[in-house]
């Protein structure tokens, strides 16, 4: 049968995600504590235009984004200078994750080694907001609560750390990791690698049978073809290390898993833009076991969105 694990198989739509936390934001921007927020602030947008905390929060119990639905008396309805300094304030929350959405969808072709390293940006901007517009943190906490849990999530699955770090996109390799993680985690990830090339290796035949080495042409010397067929064939004195009368032994071309990652990871990254499928097509014989790995990986997509579309239209 197929092994299924339940945390690691399951695979997050990326825009789902987003939604979920801009979702928390709105749903519950009410009952956010201001408590640590100075009286008044600077608008975030007009720096002449000063916002005090008290008819900040009492706008917020109107529960403006609520005041939309359309009503046949709107007199009462309407919004006060106030109410829409909380909708501008929310709209300047929520832009963030909508501009990181927008970048994955503009894709043709979502990869999931985009997920990781977007949504990491996403949650740092959050962070970076909220210290330099303090009277945002409310909003912003309760998102990043989410996104934080998700995050995690994210590290624990092998598919996008696989996808992102160092196989599916060449133009990344094992540079982000390096930057955004610690030491020890970037030495589990290599472990986990290691571990998954040297499985698929005791099941797959990746590389050329051990015994077929490389031979090195020999010239050929007038006269001399029954003077080498009286002597052992070259093949067999190879396989059992037996002594020739050439003077340069074949040479082996057989990689180890850990020279065949530590070539991959150590070349440039390739040029942005690169397209994945094409690069692992000419790589194929100098990766053979990170191919296959990446021939698995590559096809998951970071976003269920065109999938539902295919099926919404058919």
């Amino acid at each position: 049968g197929i092994d299924f694990d339940p945390v690691d198989r399951r695979i997050i739509c990326f825009p789902h995600v987003l939604n979920i936390c801009s979702g928390h934001v709105t749903d519950e921007y009410m009952a956010v504590d201001f408590a640590s927020i100075s009286e008044a602030w600077v608008d975030a947008l007009d720096g002449n235009k000063v916002i005090d905390k008290d008819a900040y929060i009492e706008a917020l119990r109107h529960d403006p984004i609520a005041l939309g639905p359309p009503h046949r008396d709107i007199a009462d309805k309407q919004l006060d200078d106030m109410d829409w300094q909380v909708l501008q304030d929310m709209e300047v929350v929520l832009e963030i994750p909508h501009s990181a959405q927008q970048c994955m969808l503009g894709e043709s072709f979502p990869l999931l080694s985009r997920a990781v390293p977007l949504f990491k940006t996403f949650m740092a901007q959050w962070e970076q907001l909220s210290l330099n517009e303090p009277h945002f943190a409310p909003y912003i906490e309760i998102g990043l609560h989410h996104a934080r849990s998700y995050y995690q999530r994210m590290g624990e699955t092998n598919a996008y750390v696989i996808a992102m770090h160092k196989f599916v996109d060449p133009t990344i390799r094992f540079t982000w990791i390096k930057l955004n993680w610690e030491e020890f985690e970037v030495h589990e990830v290599k472990r986990a690698v290691l571990n998954m090339m040297t499985q698929l290796r005791m099941t797959v035949n990746t590389q050329p049978d051990l015994h077929q080495l490389n031979e090195l042409p020999q010239p050929q010397v007038p006269g001399s073809s029954n003077l080498q067929a009286a002597f052992i064939p070259t093949k067999l004195a190879t396989r059992y290390n037996l002594p020739t009368m050439h003077t340069r032994q074949p040479v082996s071309n057989v990689q180890t898993a850990e020279q065949e990652l530590a070539s991959y990871v150590t070349a440039s990254c390739s040029p942005e833009g690169t397209d994945p499928l094409s690069f692992w097509a000419v790589s194929r014989s100098t990766y053979p076991t990170l191919y296959r790995i990446a021939m698995d990986y590559l096809p998951i997509q970071a976003s269920a969105v065109p999938c539902e579309r295919v099926f919404s239209s058919s």
